[in-house]
């Protein structure tokens, strides 16, 4: 890959989009016409995220507003969806391959191929040489993908971070800040000589662990019915992480108040995440919703079958975050 500031995002990408990997599954015919679809959704993503930028928004905000930046908020939703989406056996079966592959690729060369990818992302990220929609959008994709790593992270955790107050949008803006403590001291450094991902994983993570320290402090201080509410959310998370990703959703707007948030109609909740939600009826999940009651209060909730999403397959995999070294037991 070229060392090059004018180097587009669209070009890091497609440099790791090759046959053998992410496009194996399109036909030969047709992966010029899909490389051509992911430069135009690319176009569109980096021209939201450059507005959001001019406009001082942040991404995490951005991708809660559907009707400013539709692409970004599309995008926010399904990041996650993707993750714990259920998938059907032969498609989870391809994933399975996919990340086996992509694991063998990166222990053949060493990393060096993601690593060099990781590297030019945070060159135009900071690059004043660089086109200003491919520095918002090497931005976004770094944003992301830090997204997916405290996903998997939050994952293992069982439900333990939600024990100490920290919530699936307080991860969000801890990746997007940890990334912007990243950009400012890279362009103090002059160059590009910090790793991205490393140093703001490093960053999230000791953020976190500063985070529980002083909940520590802060828990013998609680009365007894407080104590009570976080032992809830602790067991509402659990539940919610070992069931599909449709009944988690539904679960997550049915306790949501118990997590300081709004409730939302099951119309609204279907449109922020189409691709879990989109084939039901609001009727349907509604009745669902009850079902899931009526399982919570017979102590049987619904669960997925294992390792049927991305998520779980990832967290399987060898390398993945580890979790906190403090748990509640500790506290």
């Amino acid at each position: 890959m070229a060392n090059d500031d004018k180097l587009s995002v669209v070009d890091c990408v497609q440099h790791l989009l090759t046959d053998d990997m992410f496009l194996a599954h399109v036909p030969l015919e047709h992966r010029e016409e899909a490389r051509e679809e992911l430069a135009s959704l690319f176009n569109q993503l980096g021209t939201e995220a450059l507005n959001a930028e001019r406009r001082k928004v942040s991404l995490f905000q951005a991708g809660l507003d559907d009707s400013g930046y539709p692409y970004l908020f599309r995008l926010h939703s399904i990041v996650r969806d993707i993750l714990t989406h259920e998938l059907p056996p032969d498609a989870m079966e391809a994933a399975r391959r996919g990340m086996q592959f992509a694991q063998e690729t990166i222990q053949r060369d060493g990393g060096q191929t993601f690593e060099l990818l990781l590297k030019q992302l945070g060159r135009i990220a900071i690059s004043p040489a660089a086109r200003p929609i491919d520095r918002a959008l090497s931005r976004l994709a770094l944003y992301h993908l830090l997204r997916m790593v405290l996903a998997i992270m939050e994952h293992q955790q069982k439900g333990d971070l939600a024990f100490v107050g920290v919530r699936d949008d307080d991860l969000d803006k801890l990746a997007e800040g940890s990334l912007q403590w990243w950009m400012e001291e890279a362009a103090a450094d002059g160059d590009d000589g910090l790793r991205v991902i490393n140093f703001s994983i490093a960053a999230c993570m000791s953020r976190l662990t500063e985070h529980v320290d002083i909940f520590k402090v802060e828990l013998a201080r609680l009365d007894a019915d407080h104590v009570r509410l976080l032992h809830q959310r602790k067991e509402i998370v659990a539940h919610a992480q070992s069931m599909t990703r449709r009944d988690d959703l539904l679960l997550s707007n049915l306790f949501a108040p118990l997590f300081g948030k709004q409730r939302v109609s099951i119309s609204l909740l279907r449109k922020r995440h189409p691709m879990v939600l989109g084939d039901y009826s609001d009727d349907a999940l509604y009745k669902q919703t009850e079902r899931i009651k009526t399982k919570l209060s017979e102590g049987t909730p619904p669960q997925r079958t294992a390792t049927s999403s991305l998520l779980d397959a990832a967290a399987a995999m060898e390398g993945t975050v580890r979790p906190l070294p403090s748990d509640e037991e500790e506290i």
